[in-house]
Order: structure tokens, then sequence, then C-alpha cells
């Protein structure tokens, strides 16, 4: 038997998920002191933070679909990278049977 995530879900869980992952990253780097010392920058990287963790996690709920879960279940995001491998391990329950 071979697992198959519905297509769909599956693109959509891949581009949100980088993306997220991206921007979160971009945010944490600006909100931290390395940047600036301006608090101006530091509270934009927060904001930019907070939208990429956005991101983040809708790109989970989408795996969680594609997977055959419920969306909520993305909300494992939440744990960060240790939600996103959780979701991974969870066993896909769209199954194709192998045609002989």
């Amino acid at each position: 038997m071979t697992t198959k995530m519905l297509v769909e879900y599956k693109k959509k869980a891949n581009l949100w998920l980088i993306i997220g992952f991206l921007v979160w990253f971009a945010g944490n780097i600006l909100k931290s002191n390395l940047v600036s010392q301006d608090q101006t920058i530091q509270t934009l990287g927060f904001l930019i933070f907070l939208l990429g963790f956005g991101l983040f996690i809708f790109g989970c709920t989408n795996y969680a679909r594609a997977k055959g879960y419920h969306w909520a279940l993305g909300f494992l995001g939440v744990l960060s990278l240790v939600g996103l491998i959780i979701l991974a391990i969870l066993p896909d329950k769209f199954k194709t049977v192998k045609s002989k």
C-alpha cells in the first residue's frame, strides 16, 4: 500500500510552510538586538514574526487536511517544528491500494 495526500492541500501546505517559516525567521532576526537597537525596528520585527508564525500554522492546518485529518490538528504548529514533526509522523488517511 502507498500513501497519497490530497494534491491541492499538499501544494498549499508546502507553500505556506516554507513562506511562513522564512517570514517567521526574518521577523525573529529583526526583533533581536543583533540588527538594531531601535525600538521601532524591533516592534516591526515582532509583527513580522507573528505574521510568519500565523502563516506557518496555516501551512500546518493544510498539511493536516492533506493527510485526511481535521484542520484544527494543524494547530500543533504552535509547538513549532516539534508540531510539524508530529504531523509528519501521523499516518496518511488517504491510502490507495496498489494495483496488481
